[in-house]
């Protein structure tokens, strides 16, 4: 499990990459496009933590994995919408 003071400073990474894409969000859309990297890439974040929280192996995974491993995840529908 990884120490208390190590996982809240990547929650808070995490958070910050969202607080990004939503402030891209609302530029141009030129801009605004942007914010899906952001978005996409702080819930990979809070996925690979929540692994390591739990100690489970997450490396090299693919990102539609994760609700495999974490059965307790939510949402999947919206994350995989064709």
């Amino acid at each position: 499990m990884i120490n208390s003071q190590l996982l809240y400073k990547r929650l808070s990474l995490t958070k910050q990459l969202i607080n990004i894409g939503v402030e891209q969000s609302h530029q141009s859309e030129s801009i605004a496009v942007f914010s899906i990297l952001a978005f996409h890439e702080s819930i990979e974040k809070f996925l690979k933590l929540l692994c390591e929280h739990k100690n489970l192996k997450s490396d090299k995974i693919d990102f539609m994995k994760y609700w495999e491993l974490l059965p307790d995840l939510t949402m999947k529908e919206s994350m995989f919408q064709d």
